[in-house]
């Protein structure tokens, strides 16, 4: 099966092409290009996010030789409602993929909302004639069951990303929220018992998901993330963003005390030329992470009461050598940070988009249907099945 996901970040757009069979997954193709007119995952200029957009799904259009029409996309967790709702149907016999969906929409109309946007309905467990089990279709029987976790987002916020990609003629297929995307990049069997959270450190936001035996159930935006570092360069050395962003890339360490014996040279905004340590520099980074991590804590204190068993931390500025040092002062040995090592996407910046990849083929695989975007990547016209698909998915 063959999927492509768009993730519209702040600072970069993020697409990604994937082939995914229950033995085998691969990355097709990625990109990524400097994203303009996004400020903390809200659309501030249209015009200039759709020029952004444009030549993110080119490149993946001219590497795989295909015209993009549709998408999964994610979404930040802004305002999200997280409900727990049962729905049941009565069966014939043996049950199939369309009584799980029919099952799903009875939960769905539980729910009592024109100012939100169901994204996604995921369940909790089956019961097929009261025995509990994890996959009902097959199973023989009068009623079936289930208990979900059902998501919402402000319809204001689903619309505007929906419109925008209607603009250029793409679909949006399917909506995922940001932290389920990066879960399902980083889920581990040990999880399905435990409850732990999901920390993604963008560049100006910081997106947190609580879950708990694999399902979200609480979720927090911080309007900061790891553009603070890029700020304070800028500000204590008196450089141009784009100086300031090379130094955090290239040259900082996370703990100023593991800073190698080098400088480098800049040209500050006065037109003087400077000389400036990686011990001086990664001190004001270590100063910032330790801020950003701080204000982690405190979320995650107000989020959940419960006692984590995992902390996983992603996002670009992971990428900083000794970063986990700073993770692992702060949250103790219950902490790790997560890093993309697939081939195509070796980068930190895709894991939502490649995610949200792998949460929709486990989606359509609940729910009994097979579905590829693509044949082959020999672009056909699906559009006789996709409002079936659409409708079988049972969140819209």
């Amino acid at each position: 099966m063959i999927y492509i996901a768009l993730d519209l970040g702040s600072d970069t757009i993020k697409v990604v092409a994937v082939r995914i069979t229950d033995k085998d997954f691969s990355i097709l193709a990625s990109t990524n290009v400097r994203s303009v007119g996004i400020k903390k995952g809200i659309i501030s200029d249209k015009a200039m996010v759709i020029e952004s957009l444009k030549l993110a799904l080119n490149e993946i259009e001219n590497k795989l030789n295909i015209k993009i029409d549709k998408v999964i996309l994610t979404i930040p967790s802004y305002e999200n409602n997280i409900i727990s709702c049962h729905g049941e149907v009565e069966v014939n016999d043996e049950i199939t993929g369309v009584d799980v969906i029919n099952c799903f929409k009875s939960a769905i109309n539980e729910i009592d909302d024109d100012y939100s946007e169901i994204v996604t309905v995921t369940p909790i467990s089956f019961k097929v004639d009261g025995e509990k089990c994890n996959n009902p279709i097959g199973k023989k029987g009068k009623l079936l069951e289930t208990q979900t976790i059902i998501t919402l987002s402000p319809k204001e916020l689903t619309t505007m990303y929906i419109d925008l990609l209607k603009e250029i003629n793409v679909e949006v297929i399917d909506l995922s929220l940001n932290p389920i995307s990066d879960f399902y990049m980083v889920k581990k069997d040990e999880f399905k018992d435990n409850v732990g959270a999901l920390v993604n450190i963008g560049d100006n936001k910081t997106e947190i998901g609580i879950f708990n035996k694999g399902l979200l159930v609480n979720s927090d935006i911080l309007t900061f993330g790891s553009n603070k570092i890029d700020m304070d360069l800028k500000y204590v050395y008196n450089v141009d963003k784009n100086i300031a962003r090379n130094i955090k890339d290239n040259f900082v360490v996370a703990n100023h005390n593991y800073a190698q014996n080098e400088s480098i040279k800049i040209t500050t905004l006065a037109g003087e030329e400077k000389t400036i340590s990686s011990s001086e520099a990664s001190e004001v980074t270590e100063a910032r992470i330790e801020d950003i991590l701080k204000n982690v804590k405190n979320s995650l204190i107000n989020l959940t009461k419960k006692d984590l068993s995992y902390i996983i931390i992603t996002g670009g500025i992971t990428n900083i050598p000794g970063f986990d040092y700073m993770v692992e002062q702060t949250f103790g040995d219950i902490t790790y940070t997560e890093n993309m090592n697939i081939l195509g996407a070796r980068d930190n910046i895709y894991i939502t988009s490649v995610g949200a990849t792998m949460y929709y083929y486990d989606k359509l695989k609940t729910r009994g249907i097979s579905y590829t975007m693509y044949d082959n990547i020999n672009n056909k016209d699906f559009s006789g099945i996709l409002d079936n698909i659409k409708m079988f998915l049972g969140n819209n």
